[in-house]
């Protein structure tokens, strides 16, 4: 836990995102980020719950990729990406018509210069509130906001949910040696080739 450095663990889910996961380990890194979150608050009544990821919207009846709700009331849905903003942009609409949403968070790759594209001038001037994100912006926002027991937390957090869908994520994992970013690199232990090799990637921390 001591170890739990903003940097090191930035570097981390970095190092994760750059993984051909089919959106996996973007999706699960902000749900466990988010519910350690809350718990770290210590907010009652509220709780983080995040959709299969081969399951679309309609099918799990889900109002995100990522909901936060306190018992069935949805108070914060989000849409995540692996890939730009403007792929997730039309199903955000759609989303919060269907729900009836107040607002909607879309998370993916998104840059300054994206305010000077059509689709950013075309969501300004609609009266529908959608947040747009960049993925890695917020995943360091909300470990910066964590104390190093609350970082631990959510890796734990991640864990489970990669453990959850270890067997149908096999096409889309991955086995390096070693983990290299810029705060150093990791020795790697790891077996099989799963998901369940890829948070024990992580564990060395």
């Amino acid at each position: 836990m001591g170890k739990l450095t903003f940097a090191k663990l930035s570097d981390i889910f970095n190092y994760l995102f750059l993984q051909r996961s089919g959106g996996a380990f973007q999706q699960y890194a902000v749900a466990a980020l988010l519910q350690s979150l809350i718990e770290q608050s210590e907010i009652k009544g509220l709780r983080v719950e995040t959709k299969n990821i081969f399951a679309s919207d309609k099918s799990s009846k889900s109002a995100g990729d990522i909901q936060i709700l306190t018992g069935t009331r949805v108070l914060e849905a989000f849409e995540i990406s692996a890939t730009h903003w403007t792929e997730k942009i039309n199903s955000a609409y759609n989303i919060i018509r269907s729900h009836d949403l107040s607002r909607l968070h879309v998370i993916a790759c998104a840059t300054v210069d994206d305010r000077d594209g059509e689709q950013w001038k075309e969501l300004a001037k609609k009266p529908i509130d959608i947040s747009i994100i960049d993925l890695q912006h917020i995943v360091d926002v909300l470990i910066a906001a964590l104390t190093r027991r609350y970082r631990a937390a959510s890796l734990e957090r991640l864990y489970e949910l990669l453990d959850n869908v270890r067997c149908v994520m096999r096409p889309f994992c991955f086995q390096p040696n070693a983990i290299h970013t810029s705060s150093g690199s990791y020795r790697v232990n790891y077996t099989g080739d799963n998901a369940t090799s890829t948070y024990q990637k992580l564990k060395i921390l």
